[in-house]
């Protein structure tokens, strides 16, 4: 949690602001300043001794905290440090430097962690537990907890002519290619996938096969306009 200590009186001349805006800026400025975030285990509270501990992500357990740090507005991206919770301590160390903001999320409960580097114009460089999984991925990493699996896109072109790109899985341990120009996927609850495959914007339209794990995916169908995806809900109802 976070918490705002009392700060120095906001005071402004009106000659020199433009806009309420001004004013807002020089009172959110001055409310950053003073906050520190801690972190309260049991009965022990303890600080969190860095600049502003952006994006705090807790895993299930409690026992792990991570968070950004040293934050670049320009390149939207900082270090990423991670703190070990004891029940009467808290060892906090730099887990990862040039760390982007986007889609940075921790996996099962909190034992991994991903995130990107080098994220711009929805595509990055993909890591896990600080090792990098694959470059230029596309949008983010969809993550199958059932089966324990990435899947994902690489070299995907969003041009309007050409939405389509590189298709793999990873299981944490490999990583496989299942095609090159699919349009879209869905997986499936028991961890295959369906994909469109030359996929035609002009037409909409394309073919639809399945990846099951096989050496070969397979060919169910052409002239697919989409994929309707699977929930597992047991709600039935108007949302």
């Amino acid at each position: 949690f976070k918490a705002q200590s009392e700060g120095e009186a906001v005071s402004v001349k009106i000659s020199e602001i433009s806009s309420v805006w001004d004013v807002d800026d020089l009172v959110y400025e001055s409310m950053a300043g003073v906050s520190t975030m801690y972190i309260a285990s049991g009965a022990t509270t303890f600080p969190v001794e860095q600049n502003h501990a952006l994006y705090p992500l807790l895993s299930d357990d409690g026992k792990t905290l991570y968070f950004i740090d040293d934050y670049n507005d320009e390149k939207s991206c900082g270090e990423l440090y991670t703190a070990s919770i004891g029940s009467d301590s808290c060892d906090i160390s730099l887990y990862d430097s040039d760390v982007s903001t986007s889609y940075l999320r921790l996996l099962d409960g909190g034992k991994k962690v991903l995130y990107f580097k080098d994220y711009e114009n929805s595509k990055g460089d993909l890591y896990v537990d600080g090792t990098n999984i694959d470059y230029d991925v596309y949008g983010y990493a969809e993550y199958d907890a059932a089966n324990n699996q990435l899947v994902y896109f690489t070299d995907y072109s969003d041009d309007y002519d050409r939405e389509y790109g590189t298709l793999k899985v990873y299981d944490f341990k490999n990583t496989v290619k299942i095609d090159d120009d699919v349009h879209a996927y869905e997986v499936l609850p028991n961890g295959d996938v369906l994909y469109l495959y030359d996929y035609s914007t002009d037409y909409e339209h394309g073919e639809l096969y399945l990846y099951d794990g096989g050496k070969e995916p397979t060919k169910l169908d052409d002239d697919v306009v989409g994929i309707i995806p699977i929930y597992n809900n047991t709600y039935r109802g108007i949302y």
